[in-house]
């Protein structure tokens, strides 16, 4: 999971850049019209960071979901024995 998370930081890193970016040289920006490219990447970087969290989340859950039913599974399996063995 950490290198999907990996990937979702540098994602957030390179939209804080871009923000900061485009905040420093605002009145160029706009005396450019380049109002819409910076919205398209803008969009562009926030559904690639969205499509990432979405599997990063997805593994993550997925692993604690199997950890949980190995929990419930082996405490069962521990019950069930000892359930046998007493009678």
């Amino acid at each position: 999971v950490r290198p999907m998370y990996m990937k979702v930081r540098k994602t957030v890193a390179e939209m804080n850049g871009l923000v900061s970016e485009v905040l420093k040289g605002l009145p160029v920006v706009q005396a450019f019209s380049q109002q819409d490219r910076f919205g398209e990447r803008m969009n562009e970087l926030s559904r690639l960071k969205y499509r990432r969290e979405i599997k990063a989340l997805t593994l993550w859950y997925g692993i604690w979901f199997l950890v949980d039913f190995s929990e419930v599974l082996g405490l069962g399996l521990v019950l069930g024995f000892g359930l046998l063995v007493a009678v």
